[in-house]
């Protein structure tokens, strides 16, 4: 249920379809806590759940996931293009 994971100081904002909860604990922790190969790193203050992903757009440089447009970050463009499925 989760779509995406955005770090805010030394918390963790994890979002789902319906809600948002808080903890306290760094992005690069809950990554290796996971373990997940649908999480992938879309900057360097957001993971976000593959699956859950509607669009890509690296014209603008966004995510978007449900209702929100994340802000990708060009490092990891090659990390999202390979999640890619090739057309």
């Amino acid at each position: 249920d989760i779509q995406f994971i955005e770090a805010d100081g030394n918390y963790a904002y994890l979002q789902t379809n319906s809600k948002r909860f808080a903890i306290k604990r760094s992005l690069a922790a809950i990554s290796e806590e996971l373990a997940a190969p649908e999480f992938v790193r879309a900057s360097r203050g957001i993971l976000v759940n593959f699956d859950q992903v509607d669009r890509v757009s690296f014209a603008t440089g966004t995510i978007s996931v449900g209702d929100r447009e994340l802000k990708m970050g060009k490092a990891y463009h090659g990390e999202i293009k390979s999640r890619m499925p090739r057309l």
